[in-house]
This record gives structure tokens, C-alpha cells and sequence, in this order.
């Protein structure tokens, strides 16, 4: 039995504001194909294009940039993984196959000065070029979709255009191109009948020539018709986040001068975006930009974090300085870009933002100084982009990569990140107790369980939930989280695990990401002094022992050619390791808590945070110093250590709410095994 006692009258500090948040990388194809529902793979026909600085290797595989950072390419498909599981059909260029016409890129004739290619077709009669899309175009029957598409002809053609299944036409249209200049062609599409593997054609009966300089199509409902997907909005919504870390991320960083990001290259109209070869082994046209991502913590509600580029491309993977007006034109694309989010819409940028459709100011909260970055070059190009952001937006709230106070500069808040096992978390539910409060305050900006047995199963989840009620009973210090990556594109897994995955056409929560929501819907207004007392689980329990090494590498003295005896004891607390008889080495297992809790109150209320990480029902006894209503509510989340969602099952694993009654200031709670618990506990009087 666990006991918990909670003292109300021993409020210790307020809880911060904006805790709970999420971190958006355009990472496992997350952006174009998924937040930003194109349905056309390859729009801009560049997918194949090799960005300056990248070299192509003889292998037809891979790519290396002049820094000597080497990645797989396909022929711009991305990692050869995707090409196989996704069994995609060789074609020169990505997403696009002709039949009776043959199709090339045009590297000069281009739609404009930032589109690197445009494309070429001529057709035979009764020619075609298909799109596949992302494994497939999914329509609703009874929906309209909206497709746009730059061309030019030297001679009039007519084109018929459809969304098709096998042969059959679910919608479709026609339209003639002419002229010798780019013209924008519109048309609606309203699908017959449902369908997730379909194809986009466009066909020519007579026979002809065109280019093509841009194409798109679109879902005409999006989410408040801002251009983004319904269902992986709302599931961001669930969260209740209150910030928005965008847009990377290592994508912030690039691999090369030409692949790091600018502000100014995601905003404006999406055909004048110039798409950007991502470190994560694929291009995007950049439609998800800097407008959409304040216009989603606009309609949201939360507070938009800018991560900017501080003048050096990633220093993971063989990294490139920039210096001269290099680095200053990146510093000024950071003051451009805080221009352009509250700006008025008389200055330069703020005059771009009214034109995209907001004359008002955005918000701009937070901003990251660079991702991911350390060193004496990191600190002094984060001095000059603080010193320069200070002067002009004193209100902004800046964030270091790392401790940059240690070494003499200013710090209001430091990014610290964390990947590991789900009792790497377990054991550090106190990490966060000792820390110098007259130091920074800190953002765990990326936190995710990416090791062990239990990756995205509930296992990891009650890990990372123990995690974070250390990191609520820090709220003093510990003022920011988010979990890291955001999105799957099950077809174009980069990394694994991600919160939320999704299809063309579904999209599910892992585990873990009820937790947030749980946590997110239930904040509290004061952190609570309160104690618990549970027994200890031996991490060897958890299947520690098979997931990781208790201690690095050691010699031991044996003779070369003799037959040795190698043996261990253990009485489940310490491992003694021997040779012949001899101890080697003594080895401390691991221990972690086997109940978890945190407690917050409002003037009407008391919130209980708790995981049980054991395989039994926990009656927890509660102890208050104050009287509350006999019924209280509990959200919970549970089931076997193993269990994960699936398209198939996609909420297995879900929280669920439930009236129980019985609360008062000495009750027992029987937390179920392997479960996270939320309850809210009425009190009497107000405090």
C-alpha cells in the first residue's frame, strides 16, 4: 500500500503558465502530405533536384555534402526503406509516371526566380501523367477539392483532368492551355465516392506539348479553413497545449549554408516558396510556413515559439559556420521574421503578413536561439542574435541550447532534451530537485522514451508520466515541456516513436500522448506540498536488465589459451561479477519508485497526479489537511505494460473518465496496475 499525504495550506509557488506544449518538426514527412494536406507528391518537380553543396555518389544511392555528411537519396524518393515498403515503381522523376508521353525537367524555363525546376511533357495521343500522391490520394465521397496547376503551351492543348481509382474517374474536369507565358489554372473536384488509393491524371486525347511550373491539390475543408488537416489539428487540440515550438528542430539547422532555414523562404505564396531538401532524406515545398504556423497558435490559443538558425548548419553532421555577411544575413532573417509576426502593417514584413490575409500582429512569445547547439561558436553567434533581439523586442522571452550562463552570457531559459529508456525516467522523477534557482529557467523541449522494450507502448508512457510529475513539482525552475517528434507519416518513418501517426486518410495517439492529454486538461493553479510513500520496483523487474548495461566496459586479467570460469550473484539488489572464483566487479541495480504523484490545487479544487508502475492494484492511502466532497472524478489510463494503438485498435490504449465516489480527508484509492490517474477533488470550503 502507497500513501500519499497532501498539505494544501503549504502551497509552494504557482504553476507556470505555459507548461504543457508542442515541438513541430517536419520530420516523417509531417508537413506537406500530413499538417499541411497537399495531396500531390513532388508539387514543384524539384524532389530530384540536388541542392548546392550536396554531391552525388556513384552508388545512385546516396548523397554527401562538401562538409562530408552522407545520406541517402533515391533519386529524391529518400531512404531506400521507404522505397521498398512503400513499393514504389522507378520513375525519373518522384511521385510522377507518364503513359504515351514523355516527361523531363526544364532547369532555366522555370515559373519563377525560386523554383528550380519546372516540368516538361509531351504527349502522344491519348497520353497521360499520373500522380500517386502519398501511397495513394484519398477522397470523401461528396467532398470538393481544389486544384491549381501553372502552365504554358506554344500551341493551344486541351488536357482532361481526374482523381481516379483502376481505370475509373471519381471526379474530374477539363481545360485548355495556351499562351506562351505561365497562366494559373483553377478547377473544383467533388469526389463520386470514397477512396484512399487513388491517383491524380492528366491526360491529353489529341496529343501536344505543355510545361508545367506548379501544381497543387488541396482538401477544400481544413481545419477553420486555415489549409490545415482537420483531424491531426484536433488531435493537437486535445492536448490543450499553450505553446508551439516550430519549425525544427535539426530542420532549423540544415546540412548545408543552402538547406538551413530562412524565414523568408516560407512566406509569400506557396509557388513562390523555394522547397528545401530536409535532413530527414526528403524535400518540402515549404507550404507549411512561418504565417501558417502563427495562424495554428492563433486559432489555438497558444504562444508561438520561433526556433531561428544562428548561423550554423548542424553540428551532428559535420557542421558549416557561417561567417560575414553570411551570418549577418541570417541574423537579419531573425529580426525579419519577429518583424513579420508583430510588425505593424506598415513596416516591410508586417506589409507581407496583411497581404497573406492578417493586417494584425501575430504573437511572438518565445524564441530559441539555434537547436541543438554548443560551443564557443554556438555562444558567440548567440550573443549577437540576444544582443540585437534585446534591443529591438525587449519583451521577447529568449532561449539558450545550452548553459551558456557558465561561461559569462546571459540565460533566461535553457533547452535541455532527453531520449532514453522508460526507467532511465523512472529513476529521475527527482532530477530536477536540486537545481539552482537563481540560475535559468528551463525547457525540457524534447523528451521522448526511444530506447528499450516499450517503445510507444503504455509501458513508456507511465515512464515519461513520472518524469513529467518531477518536472510539475519543479514548476518553479521547470517552465516549459514538449514531447518530441510530433507526427508520423507511417509510410515516411524517419524516427520513431512520434505522438501522433497518421495515414493518408487516419490518425491515431500513441499512449503516450494521453498522458499529455491528460496532464494538458489538468493543471492546477498551485504546486502543493505533499509526500508519498511507495514501495520500490526493481528496475530488473521492468526488464532493465535486457534493455541496458549497468556499467561500461572493464578488463579483467585472464591468460590467453585456459579455460576460465565465469559467474555472477545476486541477491536482487547488488550483482557480483567473478573470474575463477575471484569478484571482479560489484554492480548496484538500479531502483525506481513503484508510485508517483504530484498534486496542484485551485481555490475550489485539488488535482492528484499519480503513476503505479507495478503489475498489481496499488490501494494508495490519502491523507489531506482539509475536507472535500465525497465524489470526485478520476481519468485514467491503463492496461498491460505491452499495450500500444494500431489503425486497427487505435485507441486500445485511451483515457477514459469515471465518477467515483468516497473521497474524504483519509480515503483509499485502488490505482490499477500499470496505470496513470487523474483525480480532481472537490473541497468543502473555498481555501
Amino acid at each position: 500500500m502507497s500513501k500519499l499525504k497532501i498539505k494544501t495550506k503549504e502551497r509552494r509557488f504557482e504553476t507556470a503558465r505555459d507548461l504543457y506544449g508542442i515541438f513541430f518538426e517536419d520530420i516523417n514527412r509531417a508537413g506537406d502530405g500530413g499538417l499541411y494536406p497537399e495531396m500531390l507528391r513532388n508539387r514543384s518537380f524539384e524532389d530530384s533536384v540536388l541542392p548546392e553543396g550536396y554531391i552525388q555518389q556513384e552508388d545512385g544511392i546516396h548523397v554527401k555534402t562538401v562538409s562530408g555528411w552522407l545520406d541517402e537519396f533515391c533519386n529524391g524518393e529518400g531512404l531506400c526503406r521507404w522505397v521498398k515498403g512503400n513499393n514504389i515503381s522507378e520513375t525519373e522523376i518522384p511521385a510522377w509516371y507518364t503513359h504515351n508521353a514523355k516527361m523531363e525537367l526544364e532547369l532555366t524555363d522555370t515559373l519563377n526566380e525560386h523554383r528550380d525546376a519546372a516540368l516538361r511533357i509531351q504527349f502522344e495521343k491519348d497520353g497521360s501523367l499520373t500522380n500517386t500522391g502519398y501511397c495513394g490520394i484519398s477522397v470523401k465521397a461528396g467532398e470538393s477539392y481544389s486544384l491549381y496547376l501553372f502552365a504554358k503551351a506554344k500551341e493551344e492543348i486541351g488536357l482532361d483532368v481526374a482523381i481516379e481509382y483502376q481505370g475509373k474517374v471519381l471526379t474530374g474536369n477539363s481545360l485548355v492551355v495556351s499562351g506562351q507565358e505561365y497562366t494559373r489554372y483553377d478547377m473544383k473536384l467533388t469526389a463520386a465516392e470514397d477512396c484512399h488509393e487513388a491517383q491524380l491524371t492528366i491526360s491529353c486525347k489529341e496529343g501536344g506539348e505543355i510545361l508545367l511550373g506548379f501544381i497543387s491539390l488541396m482538401p477544400d475543408n481544413t481545419y477553420m479553413g486555415h489549409g490545415l488537416r482537420t483531424d491531426l489539428v484536433e488531435k493537437i487540440k486535445g492536448m490543450s497545449p499553450k505553446f508551439m515550438r516550430f519549425p525544427g528542430g535539426c530542420i532549423v539547422e540544415g546540412t548545408t549554408p543552402s538547406t538551413a532555414m530562412r524565414f523568408r523562404d516560407t512566406v509569400g505564396p506557396a509557388w513562390e516558396r523555394p522547397s528545401k531538401l530536409f535532413l530527414w532524406h526528403y524535400r518540402s515545398t515549404l507550404g507549411l510556413g512561418f504565417h501558417e504556423y502563427l495562424q495554428l497558435c492563433e486559432d489555438l490559443g497558444m504562444e508561438p515559439m520561433y526556433v531561428c538558425n544562428c548561423g550554423m548548419t548542424c553540428q551532428g553532421r559535420k557542421s558549416v559556420l557561417l561567417e560575414g555577411e553570411a551570418l549577418d544575413e541570417m541574423v537579419q532573417d531573425t529580426l525579419d521574421a519577429i518583424e513579420y509576426a508583430i510588425g505593424s502593417k506598415e513596416s516591410k514584413w508586417g506589409r507581407l503578413r496583411a497581404s497573406m490575409g492578417h493586417p494584425e500582429p501575430f504573437k511572438m512569445t518565445y524564441l530559441e536561439i539555434g537547436n541543438e547547439n554548443w560551443g564557443p561558436d554556438y555562444e558567440k553567434r548567440y550573443n549577437m542574435i540576444y544582443k540585437k533581439v534585446k534591443e529591438l523586442y525587449p519583451q521577447i522571452k529568449t532561449i539558450a541550447n545550452e548553459h551558456v550562463e557558465k561561461n559569462g552570457c546571459p540565460a533566461e531559459c535553457v533547452d535541455e532534451h532527453f531520449y532514453n529508456t522508460t526507467e532511465f525516467f523512472a529513476e529521475r522523477v527527482n532530477y530536477y530537485d536540486d537545481y539552482d534557482r537563481k540560475g535559468p529557467k528551463i525547457f525540457v523541449g524534447e523528451v521522448a522514451v526511444n530506447e528499450g522494450n516499450y517503445m510507444g507502448q503504455l509501458y513508456a508512457a507511465l515512464g515519461e508520466a513520472a518524469f513529467l510529475m518531477g518536472i510539475e513539482k519543479n514548476q518553479d525552475i521547470v517552465t516549459l515541456a514538449s514531447y518530441a517528434p510530433l507526427f508520423e507519416n507511417v509510410n515516411y518513418r524517419a524516427w520513431y516513436p512520434n505522438l501522433i501517426r497518421f495515414n493518408n486518410h487516419q490518425s491515431l495517439g500513441i499512449p503516450t500522448y494521453y498522458v499529455w492529454k491528460m496532464f494538458g486538461q489538468n493543471r492546477g493553479e498551485y504546486v502543493v506540498r505533499s509526500e508519498d510513500e511507495g514501495g520500490q520496483c526493481s528496475l530488473e523487474e521492468f526488464g532493465f536488465m535486457h534493455d541496458n548495461k549497468l556499467t561500461e566496459d572493464f578488463a579483467i586479467s585472464v591468460k590467453p589459451g585456459e579455460y576460465h570460469r565465469f559467474g555472477y550473484e545476486t541477491d536482487g539488489k547488488q550483482i557480483r561479477l567473478y573470474v575463477d572464483g575471484e569478484l571482479q566487479k560489484e554492480i548496484s541495480i538500479p531502483y525506481g519508485p513503484a508510485f508517483v504523484s504530484v498534486v496542484t490545487d485551485t481555490k475550489d479544487e485539488i488535482i492528484i497526479k499519480a503513476v503505479n508502475f507495478a503489475g498489481d492494484v496499488d490501494p494508495v492511502s490519502i491523507t489531506l489537511d482539509c475536507q472535500v466532497q465525497g465524489d470526485y472524478t478520476v481519468t485514467l489510463l491503463s492496461g498491460e505494460k505491452g499495450d500500444e494503438n494500431s489503425f486497427e485498435e487505435p485507441e486500445k490504449v485511451k483515457n477514459i473518465t469515471v465518477n467515483m465516489h468516497g473521497a474524504s480527508s483519509e480515503f483509499v484509492y485502488e490505482a490499477p496496475p500499470y496505470s496513470v490517474s487523474v483525480l480532481r477533488l472537490k473541497k468543502c470550503e473555498a481555501f
